[in-house]
Order: C-alpha cells, then sequence, then structure tokens
C-alpha cells in the first residue's frame, strides 16, 4: 500500500512538473502531445465503465463527445457562460440523451448491443453534419480574447500566446484527476458491483433483483458524462491556423 501511493505520488508530481521542463525550454508541442495523452486516458476511463466493468461493447461514445463540445460552445457564443459552468448542463444534456437512445438498446445483448452502438453515431453523423443550429459541417467558430489575467484565462478557459498548450495541459490534468476519482468511487460502490455482477452473469444477477437493463443504462450515461467533460476542455481550444479563433 505505501509503495502504491510512492508510486501515485511520484506520478503526480511529474504529470504536474513534465510541462514546466518543456516551457522554459521552449517545446510546446510535446505539452499539446501530453494533453492528448491525459484527454484519451480520461476518456478510456469513462469507456471502461460500460465496456470494461459492465461488459457492453460501446462503440459509440464519441457522439456524447460531440454533444458535450456542442453545447458547452453554444452556451459560450450565446450566453456567454464559461466553459466550467457550462460544463455540467453539458454533462446532463450528454447523459440525458444517452438514457433515453441507450433504453430501447438494452433488450439486446453481445454483438447485437455493440452494432446497435454503431447505428447510433451513423444517424448523429449526417444530423450534425446539417443542423444548422451549430453550423453544420462548417462548425463553430469561437472568439478567443487575448491578453487575458492568467486568472481570467482560466474561468473562460481561454489560453492564448506562449503558455497556451500550458493552460490546456493542466485543464486536462485536472479533468483526468477527476475522472480518476469518480472512477475509484464508482468502482468501490453498489454500482460498481452490480457493474461488474451483470457483465459476469446477467441471469444470475437478475435472478437476485438487480435490474439489468436500468444498471447498463446509467453505466453507459456515466461514460456519457465522462465523454462530454471530456469535450469541454477542447470546445474552447485555440486554433492552430487562427490564434484568435478556436473551432469545434
Amino acid at each position: 500500500m505505501a509503495a502504491s501511493r510512492l508510486v501515485l505520488g511520484a506520478g503526480l508530481v511529474l504529470a504536474v512538473v513534465y510541462p514546466i521542463v518543456l516551457q522554459l525550454g521552449g517545446y510546446p508541442f510535446y505539452q499539446t502531445i501530453g494533453f492528448l495523452v491525459l484527454l484519451n486516458a480520461m476518456l478510456g476511463i469513462g469507456w471502461n465503465v460500460i465496456g470494461g466493468w459492465t461488459g457492453q461493447f460501446d462503440f459509440g461514445p464519441q457522439v456524447f463527445f460531440a454533444v458535450g463540445a456542442y453545447v458547452a460552445a453554444l452556451l459560450f457564443i450565446h450566453v456567454g457562460l464559461s466553459p466550467w459552468l457550462g460544463m455540467p448542463v453539458a454533462v446532463l444534456v450528454a447523459m440525458l440523451i444517452c438514457a433515453v437512445v441507450t433504453y430501447p438498446l438494452t433488450r439486446l445483448r453481445g454483438h447485437y448491443f455493440a452494432i446497435s452502438t454503431v447505428a447510433i453515431w451513423m444517424i448523429a453523423q449526417p444530423i450534425g453534419a446539417t443542423w444548422e443550429l451549430i453550423n453544420g459541417s462548417r462548425g463553430l467558430f469561437i472568439p478567443v480574447e487575448t491578453g487575458q489575467s492568467t486568472l481570467r484565462a482560466i474561468a473562460s478557459l481561454q489560453f492564448a500566446g506562449r503558455t497556451k498548450a500550458l493552460g490546456y495541459y493542466y485543464a486536462a490534468l485536472a479533468l483526468f484527476l477527476l475522472a480518476l476519482g469518480l472512477a475509484r468511487l464508482v468502482e468501490r460502490s453498489k454500482l460498481g458491483f452490480y457493474f461488474r455482477a451483470i457483465r459476469d452473469d446477467q441471469e444470475g444477477a437478475e435472478g437476485i433483483g438487480i435490474d439489468s437493463r436500468l444498471y447498463k443504462v446509467i453505466a453507459r450515461c456515466i461514460t456519457a458524462g465522462v465523454f462530454a467533460a471530456g469535450a469541454c476542455s477542447t470546445a474552447s481550444g485555440p486554433s492552430p491556423s487562427f490564434p484568435s479563433r478556436s473551432w469545434i
């Protein structure tokens, strides 16, 4: 136990110090690599809830990543809501949509369920490409305010200049640690035991009173929430081509 805590502490220190060394050395590109690694690790944690613990292969969670990004971006553009405040709304919307579309699919098992999740993103793709509310395939452009103080940049999740990559790296690190903590809580809770019981023996789990359809929906909604939260860290990410704009 002490050794694992020591390794965990060393890893956390390394994750915090890693981008500062690169910033001093003038290598912001590797900070962006770190951002992408943390973001994908966070999404992996989210997918593990439905795919690993519950044993349901889900090939459509990217739909909820898109929902999170667009909801946060629309709230920022039309309401002026900070991505940090838009994030809970985006997560809630993604989880509600997930619950509505997933419950009918829980009658399916195995590869039939997996194929149905593929159908979800195949249906969502043309909708997203033609829906004028989100500007269709042209995407949304978000004005980035330059010359902000550090605190204001953190509050608006809009970093610019030399510290741009550094700011987004730490935002991704914070969300990754939040997802890791959430996963630990779920794993050790009643939910975690129910998820694994469904994965190991669905008929046996139902025999002792576990509603497999309900808990599959809950598991996938948790996955959707994590994906939506991860998307919020990219919804106002600066464009490499237009320093004063960002896009999704």
